[in-house]
């Protein structure tokens, strides 16, 4: 078997064969070898790398916080026109009010990289995951709209994908049950609240690592 001079190698092409390579290769050695004659290199490419990918989460992060914002516009604009044709009551004026305000306190701290309030976004795409009508219950929440993966249980079993716009909080109880019932997942909100929550962790231990300024 011809060896490979691995020293032609960029830092690129070296981690991708570091990790497709046999271990019992016999260019295996030789790979490891040219690995730690550029330790210096590996680790500034890893360092870059990390920040390449915490910097794409960071704008992820940003553009969540726009759609905070714009969800506070739309709930807004939803109660208002409940209010002209007569639907809104106490309870929806109370809900709606601390629904845009978590919207925008949310949005701007994280259009704004205020990691450490983080979790106002964290909790409020939490909120947004569940979307249920079982028995004569029906619950849902959504800052514009969602995707949802949905197990349907009547009139029966199955499941269902669905995607729509809808701001705003909904809460009703039926005095029958339902005729349709189910579970759905709002999968945008858990691909935002992953995005939120690695960057929170992330920037939470970069400034715990960082040296006491005197």
């Amino acid at each position: 078997m011809k060896l490979i001079d691995y020293s032609q190698y960029s830092i690129d092409e070296l981690i991708e064969v570091k990790g497709n390579i046999d271990p019992k290769s016999e260019n295996y050695e030789s790979l490891l070898k040219e690995l730690a004659n550029r330790k210096e290199e590996v680790t500034t490419h890893q360092v870059k790398e990390k920040e390449k990918e915490l910097n794409i989460a960071e704008k992820r992060v940003q553009i969540i916080g726009y759609f905070q914002v714009i969800a506070a516009v739309a709930i807004t604009a939803i109660y208002f026109l409940s209010v002209f044709d007569g639907t809104a009551s106490l309870l929806s004026t109370l809900v709606t009010l601390v629904l845009v305000a978590l919207n925008i306190v949310a949005g701007i701290t994280a259009i704004k990289e205020k990691y450490k309030y983080y979790w106002l976004s964290i909790f409020n795409q939490a909120l947004q995951i569940p979307n249920i009508a079982i028995g004569t219950i029906s619950a849902k929440y959504s800052g514009i709209g969602g995707a949802y993966v949905s197990i349907n249980l009547a009139p029966q079993i199955s499941l269902g994908v669905d995607a729509s716009l809808s701001p705003g909080f909904a809460l009703y109880q039926y005095t029958a049950p339902m005729q349709s019932q189910f579970i759905a997942i709002d999968i945008l909100a858990i691909i935002f609240l992953g995005a939120l929550i690695t960057v929170s962790e992330v920037k939470g231990t970069t400034d715990t690592n960082e040296p006491p300024t005197e």
